[in-house]
């Protein structure tokens, strides 16, 4: 996601995505929205640590979801 909001050919394919489970008529939608460590796209790439553009890639998708029913665990950790 963090990809999504910055670069429009990344940005293109969420959309794409986004469009086709529509067509699919699919209504609700699962997504991860936590990355900890030194990923190429982590939420949190050090305890305390907060990467902005994560955020607003994750602001893109929800702003782009619409009536679709999106749940994004911010954990791993379901207990």
């Amino acid at each position: 996601t963090r990809a999504a909001a910055e670069d429009p050919g990344l940005k293109r394919e969420a959309l794409d995505v986004l469009d086709a489970a529509t067509c699919l008529g699919i209504s609700a939608i699962r997504a991860w929205a936590f990355c900890d460590g030194e990923h190429w796209n982590a939420l949190q790439p050090t305890a305390g640590q907060f990467d902005e553009r994560v955020f607003q890639g994750l602001d893109f998708v929800i702003a782009q979801v619409g009536l679709v029913c999106a749940m994004m665990p911010k954990s791993a950790a379901w207990t």
